[in-house]
Formats: C-alpha cells, sequence, structure tokens
C-alpha cells in the first residue's frame, strides 16, 4: 500500500533535500534520483550512481536528507560550471508485514535483515471472544528494536489469556522493518551498541599525544582497518599526528587496576529512532522522559600542565580494551575526572569525587496499536 501520488522534490547544488513520511507505519521508498545540470535529460551531465546513492540514504526510513553537492555525489561529470539539481522521486509505502497465523504450541520466528529492525505492530492471542489483553505488550517486549525473535503461541508466554483449557488459540502479529533514522553517537569504551542503537562499526579510540602540543583537541573513534591516505610513509614535521589512547587508572578509583594502561575500543552506534541523543553528566541514569543508551564515568585528559586540553567523555562503566601493553609514550590518555569544590557548589558536589555520566536519548514517537476485540 503506498499513497496515491509518487512525490518529487528538486534542490540546487550546495542546498539539502528532506523527505519524510508522515504518516505512522510508513517507510520511503525511491523509485528514481538524478544529480547533474539538468535532472532526468539524458544529453546532460550527471553522476550516473545517484539513484543508487539515494536509495542507500533513504529507502526503508522515516525520513532522510541527502546533500545536494559533488561531496555527495562525486562521480558527477559535470563540470564546476554547471549549475546542477538534485532530483527524488519516491513513495511513502506501508512497511507493515503481516505473519502467518500461528496455532498454539506453535513459535513464530520474525528476522528483519539489511540492518533493519523489529517494531511490532499488532499482536493478538484469542479464539473466539476470548483473549489476551496484554498480547501486544509482551509480544513488543520480545521482538521491539531486535533483528530477530521467536514467539510461542501458549498460555505459559500469554499467562493472561481469558480462555478456558478447552479452547485452543491463535497467535497473530503484525511487525514493521525498519531502518535506524536516529542520530549517531560514540560509545566510548565499547564494542557493540545497546538495543536501542544499531553498530555502524566498532574502532580503537585516537587522540593527541598526552605529552605534546597540537594536533587535535579531541579523541576519535577510529575504524580498525583504515585505508591510506596517500604514498609518504616518511616522517612529517609539518603535519598533525594520532595516537591510540590508553586508559590510566588507580586503587581508589572505580575502573579496576588491571585494566591500567590498555588501549580503549569505541564504538559507533546510531539510534533507531531517536529524536537526540545527549551526554548526562553527574549521574548514571537519565532524567525522567529519556532513556538510557549506555552509562560510565566521565573522563578526561590529567589536570596537569604540559598536557594536551581535550574534551570531556562518558566512558563505558564495563570498558572494553586491546590487552596490547603498549609501555611507550606515543599515546593518548585517558583519566577519571574528580569534582573540585570551590566554584563548584558543594556539597552538592564532593571534592576529589569521580563523577558518573549516562548517554541518554528520547523518542520522538513511540507505534503503538490497541488490539480491538
Amino acid at each position: 500500500m503506498k499513497d496515491s501520488h509518487t512525490k518529487s522534490t528538486t534542490v540546487k547544488e550546495g542546498k539539502v533535500a528532506e523527505i519524510l513520511c508522515k504518516k505512522a507505519g510508513q517507510i520511503i521508498q525511491v523509485t528514481s534520483a538524478d544529480y547533474g545540470k539538468k535532472p532526468g535529460n539524458d544529453n546532460k551531465c550527471n553522476d550516473p550512481n545517484a539513484d543508487t546513492i539515494v536509495k542507500g540514504l533513504c529507502d526503508g526510513r522515516t525520513s532522510c536528507t541527502v546533500p545536494s553537492s559533488n561531496a555527495q555525489f562525486t562521480s558527477s561529470t559535470c563540470t564546476a560550471a554547471d549549475k546542477q539539481k538534485l532530483k527524488i522521486k519516491y513513495n511513502c509505502v506501508n512497511a507493515e508485514a503481516k505473519v502467518p497465523t500461528v496455532k498454539n504450541g506453535e513459535t513464530q520466528t520474525i528476522t528483519c535483515t539489511g540492518g533493519s529492525f523489529i517494531l511490532i505492530t499488532s499482536a493478538s492471542y484469542s479464539k473466539g471472544s476470548c483473549f489476551s489483553p496484554t498480547a501486544l505488550t509482551i509480544v513488543q517486549g520480545l521482538c521491539d528494536d531486535l533483528t530477530t525473535c521467536s514467539v510461542t503461541a501458549d498460555d505459559a508466554t500469554f499467562t493472561d489469556s481469558t480462555c478456558d483449557a478447552s479452547k485452543s488459540e491463535k497467535l497473530k502479529i503484525s511487525y514493521i522493518c525498519q531502518k535506524p533514522s536516529g542520530p549517531v553517537y560514540e560509545r566510548w569504551g565499547a564494542v557493540t551498541c545497546p538495543t536501542s542503537a544499531s553498530l555502524i562499526y566498532a574502532g580503537v579510540m585516537g587522540g593527541a599525544n598526552f605529552g605534546g602540543t597540537g594536533s587535535g583537541s579531541n579523541f576519535l573513534c577510529l575504524p580498525t582497518n583504515p585505508s591510506t591516505g596517500g604514498s609518504n610513509f616518511t616522517l612529517g614535521t609539518d603535519k598533525g599526528a594520532i595516537f591510540g589512547t590508553q586508559l590510566i587508572t588507580d586503587s581508589a578509583g572505580p575502573y579496576s587496576s588491571s585494566l591500567d594502561s590498555l588501549e580503549l575500543t569505541c564504538a559507533l552506534c546510531q539510534t533507531k529512532s531517536a529524536e537526540t541523543t545527549f551526554m548526562y553528566p553527574g549521574y548514571p541514569v537519565c532524567p525522567a522522559g529519556f532513556d538510557l543508551e549506555y552509562a560510565g564515568y566521565l573522563v578526561s585528559e590529567k589536570a596537569t600542565s604540559g598536557r594536551t586540553s581535550k574534551g570531556y567523555l562518558c566512558l563505558d562503566a564495563s570498558p572494553v580494551t586491546i590487552d596490547n601493553s603498549y609501555s611507550g609514550d606515543d599515546t593518548a590518555k585517558l583519566y577519571l575526572v574528580e569534582g573540585k569544590c570551590g566554584a563548584l557548589p558543594c556539597p552538592s558536589y564532593v571534592d576529589n569525587n569521580e563523577l558518573p555520566c549516562a548517554i541518554c536519548s528520547i523518542f520522538g514517537f513511540k507505534l503503538i496499536k490497541e488490539i480491538k476485540c
């Protein structure tokens, strides 16, 4: 099922195309995309890969943005003097999929592929006029946000069924395979993402040398298998540098001393349908109404002279490390952050006490469909 008319959007070079399917349960299906001097005219210059690029960015999502630029469409045959446009045609299609009715005692398995996740839209466990009033909630709890799940049609799963033992209920489920459409964040000290997010890649933490000056003031989540950007592999004096990042611990902190001087990992995660994410410093939980992505402790560079100034991060409470036991000085380093009384309002803050943190998200909507009996 789809909207009665194919939609179209055209934006000039330098602008951003924004596509949104407003109706709940519908996702984007790109029918064509063209980036060039006169989109749709085969006699003019264009990017032959535009259709594939836009479909990869938008298909299966509820919303997407596509920059109309040569940086996005790198195979354009147009010259710099050509004024190009991006034209996209798409439909908003009903993404709901119904699974076969499952008899009592049987198990139904649901699977979503291609990086998408399960979103249950309806579920019923019933026979005639008797039913389980919480069937939808139960199935959502077993399946939502996962890539695969199994649900058994029996009274052990649906314990509140109003049917008596002589009735043999049946299970009906409808669901959506939805691609992640929320913001991206780094999970420091981990190689996986929570169930509320999808893993883009896992890597290692990188930063500027702890004892030097210059280079970057932030930490990066570096992929484990990067491509090289050039052919000059000699030491350069007019270049920045990035190093692996070690966690420095002490016996009084929350992290085990066995993690001392080990290199830290990281993961780049995309929330499945959240509108925004943020770090909540000082608390291991999120404010009311927000969902927890992960919790940990506030970390940064050591507060002493001669160290590069870097930002504050939320390091996972159970960090995953690489045990390479590197003992050289060519590293970036992370230390636990302690609150210092003075300008900070004590006793709300405790002098020299480590600070917890949480990465939080909030969802724009949650699709819930009530069962009518």
